[in-house]
């Protein structure tokens, strides 16, 4: 199985990497906007899990790699950045590079202020079906959505990824105000979800 990964890997790369030279033989490389992320990870054998299906949403699953190459004229050098963001965020951001207004129905901040070492604030979310996952560094809050007309959280987890990494320690018992805060997290963006929906 790893090695098939890594064969899609170096498939993807060298597609990505034929692109670009397009781009570049167009002479349209330097002012073109990229963003090059995935939409998931791959378990092997990580919490008794394989691929990324079922209930598995540990940090092999959701933690996923994010590229973004900006347009020469930013002026801006190119840097790493370990600040946990969202696919989400696309839209967001690419709104304000490209200095057009915010869009009503977006769920995802403008991450921009990362491309020159500043910060940003907020939660990042993810999940699949009724599982929600909340991330506020350094705590990981997973639970069960019930969907029902009064919103209800159950099945809950804590991790702190600081010194838990690999999430094998539930600390839910010892956090209660962790819990609560990020709970309302969930809670404040099921019901924005909802908002978008109806209209």
């Amino acid at each position: 199985m790893r090695q098939r990964y890594r064969g899609e890997i170096r498939a993807t790369d060298v597609a990505l990497g034929e692109m670009f030279e397009q781009l570049k033989a167009m002479d349209r490389w330097d002012e073109t906007l990229i963003w090059v992320f995935a939409d998931h990870g791959e378990a092997f054998g990580e919490h008794d899990s394989s691929g990324h299906t079922g209930s598995n949403y540990g940090n092999e699953v959701i933690r996923i790699p994010m590229i973004v190459k900006l347009p020469v004229s930013m002026g801006i050098e190119s840097r790493g950045v370990t600040t946990p963001v969202s696919g989400y965020d696309v839209l967001s951001t690419t709104l304000s590079i490209l200095d057009l207004p915010p869009h009503e129905l977006a769920l995802g901040r403008d991450i921009s202020p990362l491309f020159t070492g500043g910060a940003i604030d907020g939660a990042v979310f993810s999940g699949a079906i009724k599982i929600r996952i909340v991330l506020d560094w350094p705590w990981k809050f997973r639970g069960t959505v019930d969907s029902s007309e009064a919103l209800e959280i159950t099945s809950v987890s804590l991790y702190n990824l600081e010194s838990d990494w690999f999430e094998l320690n539930d600390v839910i018992d010892d956090h209660p105000e962790i819990v609560a805060r990020l709970q309302q997290e969930i809670l404040k963006r099921e019901r924005r979800i909802a908002e978008i929906n109806i209209e």
